[in-house]
């Protein structure tokens, strides 16, 4: 019997795995406490009527939209800044350079790129 455990949570050094709290992961954690503490609050102050119930409830709303994009345009500039690619990068034009060579040239021949035959419209015909 294999009395040996091991903890895969565990960061050591030369493992090669990333350590468990990473700037992007904190700072998810403390978007999502910092939304359900608005929510709750919101909740709050509309069950017992306080005064700022309507406005906090517009700022909570608000929050969910404007926060998690903060976010997003924080860990796209700091991967730019340091000319790493993550999860926000956007490379619209070179995400498959093979793809997008083949669409060049069709699109040079005249042709149609590819995934769309020629002669044949996607979209019916309006009367």
């Amino acid at each position: 019997m294999n009395t040996e455990h091991s903890n895969t949570n565990t960061h050591k050094a030369g493992s090669g795995k990333k350590p468990p709290w990473t700037l992007k992961r904190a700072a998810a954690l403390f978007a999502v406490i910092l939304l359900v503490t608005m929510y709750l609050l919101a909740f709050v102050s509309a069950l017992f009527r306080f005064p700022g119930s309507a406005a906090l409830l517009r700022i909570s709303l608000a929050l969910t939209v404007v926060l998690p994009l903060f976010l997003w345009i924080l860990i796209w500039g700091i991967g730019f800044l340091t000319h790493k690619k993550n999860f926000a990068s956007v490379n619209l034009f070179n995400s498959n350079p093979e793809e997008r060579r083949k669409m060049e040239e069709a699109l040079a021949a005249g042709a149609a790129p590819s995934g769309e035959p020629d002669g044949q419209d996607t979209e019916p015909e309006s009367k």
